[in-house]
């Protein structure tokens, strides 16, 4: 029998501090919970089975629906990679091309199991179905065909290269493929290639499709060409098209859609003679798939899935349960905390994150930086300038009169300003309504602005390459402020109690409003670019490159604090009502409650203190359990610590 003070747990005394452990609070196992939302995602590639739909996106691995609902589920189980390039369907058989390989499922994308021609790791980029094999470009290996579902595979060793530009159109006796250096046709499944590109003079094809007998192709920057000869001629067809960056294209009868980049939707009735605009609805721009899913047709773009019923004409978001946005901003304004996305929208929530709220945006950003308030208003930071709401985010306009379409990158409110920074060397723009903007002098900084921060009555500014400014007088006048500072990239200021925090590209630093220089403090800190800070009392959280990383001193020493995050790229944070909210790269927005963090949990000397706590949960041999930073603790009664199993920790 193990003894009360062993080290080590029998079966029987661990099973019931298991049960003990799962009746405490909910507190004390609360650990990280991913929100609902912001719902988006960049959509990269779709493909069908059956009566569900696939949608692959760059970084949050593959989604699955049915034609019987709109609700999105996430299906990774064994994908090593969520990268996911591309998507083909043979039979009942998945594939996914992913920056680590190709992948196979079986079961409609529940588990996933790695293919590779070779035990060199390599991308698996496009992927082109032959009847019943699949030829795909394996990157520097070459291209390779299988026609046994990936369990063999042949080296193709025809003319194609590798190429950025990938797309497939099987046509029966010939296979079309269109690549970064024009449109290729083989007529022997892939050993030889003959260059098809008469006419085509825009040489990046992007996507093929046939419709009516007649082959398009969308080409980058090149528009829409047609081919009504099994692609031997191509004509340019491109009236009405008046953005030409075509990433996908749809096919039914006559009528053509096609999706572009900084552009949206347009759609031909006449087999693409002549285009018009078709975005009603649509609330991102950005389109880089297109497919049919049951009665609707699905548009892939930056920030999720967009749907329409009848052809194109209006568009409705699709997105419930796809969680794979990348925040690029967290901000708690009022009694909103808002997300701002890399798709270009913003999100707002008022029950931590149980509930999201899509702002119509009204701005053409595929990127949102920075989000601030001032003056009863919303301001966003974008690269088509700034914007402004006094509707909590629902609508916006534009906030820089005279200053054009420029490209803003972060914010700082003092006093009776509000200021934004150039995401270039021009410097720093301030004004007191939020609709005048005068340009501060810029002779100092000749490099990117970073970032903008207050302590005190100081402003504060991080830049690439030039260190930290500071500046005593509302912005008129900047010092230096950047000794003992060897990080050659500011990122995010935290400040409290006069003490301002910076993380950099090689930590972290300190200082006081007194001290004459910075002091790195990166004591348990890995060497990883500090990505965002976030500051309660003593408790100082820096999300890095490569996870969450927790001090309790001040940034003296640094624990992780990641828990059961799966994803380590942290890209924001925030802390509001009492969460510590964190955003993940392309994994939306986690909380976990700040006391779960900050609190600590003493052992206890005697049984008898123990059971005067109320906060203890002892089980029935005496012991005490806690959860604290994801870790499950074991006290005894004379305070030694039993560590349960690594797997349960």
């Amino acid at each position: 029998m193990v003894s009360p003070s062993s080290s080590a747990l029998s079966p029987r005394v661990f099973r019931i501090l298991v049960f003990c452990f799962l009746l405490v609070s909910p507190r004390a196992f609360a650990q990280w919970i991913q929100t609902h939302g912001p719902q988006e995602g960049y959509i990269y590639t779709f493909a069908n089975l059956g009566d569900a739909t696939f949608a692959g996106t760059f970084g949050g691995g593959v989604y699955r629906t049915t034609n019987k609902t709109s609700t999105w589920v996430a299906i990774n189980n064994g994908l090593t990679n969520l990268q996911i390039n591309s998507l083909a369907v043979i039979g009942t058989s998945l594939f996914a091309g992913t920056s680590e390989g190709l992948f196979r499922s079986q079961d409609q994308g529940d588990n996933w199991t790695h293919l590779s021609p070779s035990p060199q790791l390599s991308d698996a980029n496009g992927l082109c179905v032959m009847g019943k094999g699949l030829m795909v470009d394996f990157g520097a290996l070459g291209f390779f065909r299988t026609d046994d579902l990936g369990a063999t595979w042949t080296k193709l060793n025809g003319n194609l290269v590798v190429s950025e530009n990938y797309s497939c159109l099987d046509l029966g006796d010939r296979i079309l493929v269109g690549r970064g250096d024009g449109v290729f046709v083989s007529h022997d499944r892939g050993d030889t290639w003959t260059p098809s590109s008469q006419g085509l003079n825009a040489i990046n094809v992007s996507s093929l499709v046939m419709g009516g007998g007649v082959i398009y192709a969308g080409t980058d920057y090149g528009g829409v060409f047609v081919s009504r000869d099994s692609g031997a001629t191509w004509i340019e067809s491109n009236a009405g098209l008046t953005v030409k960056w075509t990433k996908a294209l749809y096919a039914r009868g006559d009528t053509v859609i096609v999706g572009v980049l900084q552009g949206g939707i347009f759609r031909s009735f006449n087999r693409g003679a002549t285009w018009a605009l078709a975005n009603t609805g649509l609330g991102n721009i950005n389109v880089h798939t297109l497919t049919a899913g049951g009665p609707y047709i699905l548009a892939g773009t930056d920030a999720g899935v967009y749907r329409s019923t009848d052809m194109g004409t209006h568009w409705e978001p699709a997105v419930e349960g796809m969680v794979a946005c990348y925040p690029s901003k967290l901000a708690k304004l009022g009694s909103n905390l808002f997300a701002a996305t890399a798709g270009g929208e913003i999100h707002a929530t008022k029950n931590m994150g149980a509930n999201w709220t899509r702002s119509k945006s009204g701005f053409p950003e595929f990127y949102v930086f920075d989000i601030a308030s001032f003056r009863g208003a919303i301001f966003a930071a974008g690269p088509q300038g700034l914007f402004r709401s006094t509707d909590s985010g629902f609508s916006w306009t534009h906030a820089d009169s005279g200053l054009g379409s420029q490209y803003f990158y972060s914010f700082a409110t003092l006093g009776r300003f509000i200021f934004a920074s150039l995401f270039s060397s021009s410097g720093i723009y301030r004004s007191q309504d939020g609709f005048t903007w005068t340009l501060l002098g810029t002779d100092f900084l000749n490099r990117t602005v970073n970032t903008l921060a207050v302590c005190g009555s100081d402003l504060y500014m991080g830049t690439s390459g030039r260190g930290v400014f500071r500046s005593r007088d509302s912005g008129a006048t900047w010092q230096p402020f950047r000794q003992g500072i060897d990080s050659s990239y500011i990122g995010p200021f935290a400040v409290s109690n006069g003490l301002v925090f910076v993380g950099a590209d090689r930590g972290v630093y300190r200082r006081s409003q007194v001290d004459t220089t910075w002091i790195p403090i990166n004591t348990g800190l890995p060497k990883a670019a500090v990505t965002a800070l976030a500051l309660q009392d003593s408790h100082l959280f820096a999300g890095t490159d490569s996870g969450l990383y927790q001090s309790d001193d001040s940034g003296k020493t640094w624990l992780n604090a990641l828990g059961v995050l799966a994803r380590p790229r942290i890209t924001t944070l925030e802390i509001a009502d009492g969460q510590l909210y964190a955003g993940i790269e392309d994994a939306g927005v986690w909380r976990r409650p700040l006391a779960e963090m900050t609190t600590e949990v003493r052992p206890f000397a005697s049984r008898t203190q123990v059971r005067n706590d109320k906060s203890a949960h002892l089980t029935s041999s005496g012991k005490e359990i806690f959860y604290r930073r994801g870790v499950l603790h074991v006290i005894q009664i004379d305070g030694s610590e039993v560590r349960p199993p690594i797997g349960l920790r």
